[in-house]
């Protein structure tokens, strides 16, 4: 409906265009086992740390680190 209603009055041009629909889940969802899971394999040295916080939906694992670090620092923990 967005498409059609910039289509007539905001001159987009959606020839081509499709509307794709992503419904999120309905319940919540625990999460526990799967932050279990990639603990453990950053423990073992499997997997990274920004891997791991990918995994779990960091939208920049990157600047997440960075946070981390900063914050580490600040609390004099090593």
């Amino acid at each position: 409906m967005m498409l059609d209603l910039l289509a007539r009055f905001g001159g987009l041009d959606a020839e081509g265009l499709r509307p794709v629909m992503q419904w999120g889940p309905i319940l919540p969802i625990d999460r526990s086992r799967q932050v279990s899971d990639e603990r453990s394999l950053v423990e073992a040295g499997i997997s990274s740390r920004r891997s791991a916080a990918a995994r779990l939906g960091a939208d920049d694992p990157e600047a997440e680190w960075a946070r981390v670090r900063l914050e580490s620092a600040a609390s004099g923990a090593p």
